[in-house]
């Protein structure tokens, strides 16, 4: 079956049916990732599952640096062999251990620059060793590279890998470690550091000082999830005087040691080591790892209770490799660490995975909700700028804008009233006596008239203290366009900062949930937050309607200040012409028949009736004073495009939470397969 058959059909994942995008670009992503699977030499059913993982987070979401380092490792990590760590604290004899396993003494042992180090000892075709610098270098190097390396050198190194042609080691591979109670700290941040990755433990300590609380501590510390898959090995066992000191060094331990191993086996790694040597002293013309106790572990001897012998008639080197007990290490690995390895690996493989999609959807849910949060704030915004205008003097101050012009017209009218004076006219009156005759009468009466030209001087110029009047009636109206605009951008500065607050809250909710995640810290997301939705979307868009409407009453002000500056004068000037033609035209239609054409005798309304139709006091009436002012009618705009707006970035958020709800569906059944393949293995 090829790879790509691993991948389960569903409607949501078929690679050759996706139902959330037909663009060309998704199915580029599709083939390119088809033609991986089926150029891919790994017949591990795992590899699809990584594959699909990938695919679902991709969908979420561009991958974080964080999260394609962990796809790409898991993918290599498929085919490689189990890791199993030789830990214990520092001079433990963990070297002079493997040693004894390779069947060779490559690894230096004591006090040297390589025990700060991990050497990770793994399959090779032939013998060799990767030096991994810390610059990401990798420089081959021969094994005796390992015993000449100086302390300066060894400060830009990484790690070790040396390869061995050993089977086992296609299966497992073995971690020398830093010992934890070195003088440098880093050792033990090291050794810790592996841990995290490995699969398996074997706990070196030596035998004549074993149970220190100092090894307690580190086990409680460190080893201790790892018990059903440790093996504690007491070395040096040769120190001991007979089999029942050993015997009681084991018990001792056992009970010291309770629920931290599966086991408790006792060795001399060093007894092994020598019966290798002297094997392969014996034995010159075998291949370099021929005699090595690891070369014995093929597929033939896979099974319980095998015992691994040297090639060797030389009985001492037998004796030694008997009383060294080091086989019973062996039989540890294949029968309990072994057993377990693809397990173990498949288990961590799916545990990584399946973090990685909850994580994933934990963060879309986040999203989700920060998103619902987004449209109820834009919401109550909308109501809260109403009632806050209501709650402000800002009704009062536009109220006083058309009491101020009703006292001004007031003023200016009762000024050309009182201006009236009475003077003594001559009236020429015709009578007829009784016989038909004529004759005339002079009359004296006192008429009101109007000294024109007098007023026009005094009120037809820019200093007098009406046209100041008015014209501080028109700085009156600017400055409630001015404090409505302030009132205004208070109300967008506390809105961006409620936005603020929200992003700030959705980052946080964000960061306590998906802390591991490069996303959150590398700023991807509060870009998107900040760029695409805020600014993008949603402030710069209610400041738009906001400034837009502050503007239109303003401009609205500031017409009607510069329609009274305007007509002022021309109002002034055609008033008391007006009002002086009425008197003149009156006196003289009343000179020719003074018992039916009266006199013109003005009242204060006619005179104010004039400058209402000269300064258009309708038009201010109706801006200022009815029941739907211009200060009424700008807040009714707002409220209404705002309302608008808010409609249409529901509308938008709700499709970025449908999107999101795609993504995490998509998440939901990669996470079930998943589940699935687990149950089923």
């Amino acid at each position: 079956m090829s790879d790509a058959q691993h991948i389960p059909n569903n409607k949501n994942l078929n690679i050759n049916n996706i139902a959330l995008d037909d663009s060309l670009f998704e199915n580029f992503i599709q083939e390119c990732l088809q033609a991986k699977m089926q150029d891919s030499q790994s017949n591990n059913p795992l590899y699809p599952l990584v594959i699909q993982t990938r695919y679902a987070l991709t969908q979420s979401a561009p991958l974080s640096s964080q999260n394609k380092n962990i796809i790409d490792r898991l993918l290599q990590d498929i085919d490689k062999p189990m890791k199993v760590a030789i830990i214990g604290q520092f001079s433990s004899g963990k070297s002079t251990f493997l040693n004894a396993l390779l069947g060779k003494e490559i690894l230096p042992s004591g006090i040297t620059p390589v025990t700060a180090k991990v050497c990770e000892i793994t399959y090779g075709e032939e013998v060799g060793l990767e030096i991994h610098y810390k610059n990401n270098i990798i420089v081959n190097k021969p094994i005796n590279y390992l015993s000449e390396v100086d302390e300066v050198e060894n400060l830009k190194i990484s790690y070790y890998k040396l390869f061995v042609p050993l089977e086992l080691l296609k299966e497992v591979s073995f971690l020398d470690t830093p010992g934890f109670n070195s003088q440098n700290e880093s050792d033990t941040e090291t050794t810790n550091a592996i841990l995290e990755s490995v699969d398996g433990i074997i706990w070196l300590t030596l035998i004549d000082n074993v149970g220190k609380n100092s090894e307690k501590e580190i086990l409680q510390n460190h080893v201790k999830r790892y018990a059903h898959k440790s093996l504690c090995v007491l070395n040096q066992k040769d120190r001991l005087k007979n089999a029942e000191e050993i015997k009681t060094s084991i018990e001792y331990a056992k009970r010291a040691f309770e629920g931290f191993f599966e086991e408790v086996i006792a060795i001399s790694a060093k007894q092994a080591l020598d019966s290798i040597n002297i094997t392969q002293n014996d034995n010159k013309d075998n291949a370099f790892f021929n005699v090595g106790i690891l070369s014995n572990c093929n597929a033939e001897s896979q099974h319980k209770h095998t015992r691994y012998n040297l090639q060797t008639d030389n009985k001492v080197a037998q004796e030694l490799f008997e009383d060294s007990n080091i086989s019973a290490v062996l039989d540890f690995i294949y029968n309990i660490i072994r057993p377990k390895a693809i397990q173990a690996k498949e288990y961590r493989i799916l545990r990584e995975l399946r973090t990685l999609i909850v994580r994933e959807k934990w963060k879309l849910h986040k999203i989700n909700l920060a998103y619902k949060e987004l449209y109820s704030l834009l919401n109550v915004f909308t109501q809260k700028l109403n009632f806050n205008a209501l709650q402000s003097d800002l009704e009062k101050s536009f109220h006083k804008l058309f009491g101020s012009l009703e006292i001004q017209f007031d003023s200016i009218a009762q000024k050309i009233f009182n201006s009236f004076e009475l003077k003594p006219v001559e009236i020429v009156r015709e009578t007829k006596n009784f016989i038909g005759m004529k004759s005339h009468i002079t009359q004296i009466k006192e008429v009101n008239i109007l000294p024109k030209e007098k007023l026009m001087s005094e009120l037809c110029n820019n200093d007098n203290i009406y046209a100041r009047e008015i014209r501080k009636l028109g700085f009156m109206f600017s400055e409630f366009g001015s404090e409505f605009g302030a009132f205004i951008d208070t109300q967008k500065a506390e809105f961006c900062n409620t936005l603020e607050f929200w992003r700030e809250n959705a980052l946080q909710s964000l960061a306590l949930a998906y802390s591991s995640d490069m996303a959150v810290s590398d700023g991807i997301i509060e870009r998107h937050f900040r760029i695409e939705v805020l600014d993008s979307e949603i402030a710069n868009d209610y400041k738009d309607v906001l400034t837009h409407c502050v503007q239109a009453l303003q401009n609205e002000l500031m017409h009607l200040a510069q329609l009274l500056n305007l007509n002022f004068q021309n109002t002034i000037m055609l008033c008391l012409q007006k009002l002086h033609f009425e008197v003149e035209n009156a006196l003289t239609k009343h000179r020719t028949n003074p018992d039916t054409l009266p006199l013109y005798n003005p009242t204060l309304e006619n005179v104010r009736d004039l400058i209402n139709l000269g300064l258009h006091y309708l038009l201010y009436q109706e801006k200022l004073s009815l029941n739907f002012p211009l200060y009424k009618k700008i807040l009714w705009q707002i409220q209404q495009n705002l309302t608008k707006v808010y409609e249409e970035k529901y509308k938008i958020i709700q499709s970025w939470i449908k999107k999101n709800q795609q993504k995490y569906d998509i998440l939901e059944q990669c996470e079930l397969e998943l589940k699935n393949y687990n149950n089923k293995n």
